[in-house]
C-alpha cells in the first residue's frame, strides 16, 4: 500500500474501533479549483474519464452530506465511512 492508502486504512480502523457514535465521510475526485489551476486542463480531464459520471464532485456535494449527517433524520447512522465519489471504488 502507498502511503496514502495506508494512512486511509488506518483512519477507517480508527473510526469503526471507536467506541463513540460518530460519522464520516469520505471524498474523493473532488474539483478544487486551486488544485485544478495547478495541474491544468489535462489532469482534469483525465481525473474526469477515471469517473464514472465523467465529472468531478462539487465541494457542495460533500458539504451537503456533512450537513445532511447533522440533522434529526440522520442520528440513527453511527460509525459509518460514507465515501462521496461519484462511483468510484
Amino acid at each position: 500500500l502507498s502511503d496514502y492508502e495506508q494512512e486511509q486504512a488506518d483512519l477507517e480502523t480508527s473510526i469503526q474501533n471507536t467506541e463513540k457514535e460518530i460519522s464520516a465521510f469520505e471524498e474523493d475526485n473532488t474539483r478544487i479549483d486551486k488544485f485544478m489551476e495547478l495541474a491544468g486542463p489535462d489532469v482534469a480531464g483525465r481525473m474526469k474519464q477515471t469517473c464514472p459520471l465523467n465529472r468531478l464532485g462539487e465541494i457542495e456535494e460533500h458539504a451537503s452530506l456533512v450537513i445532511y449527517l447533522a440533522t434529526e433524520e440522520a442520528n440513527y447512522i453511527t460509525g459509518q465511512v460514507i465515501t462521496t465519489n461519484g462511483g468510484m471504488f
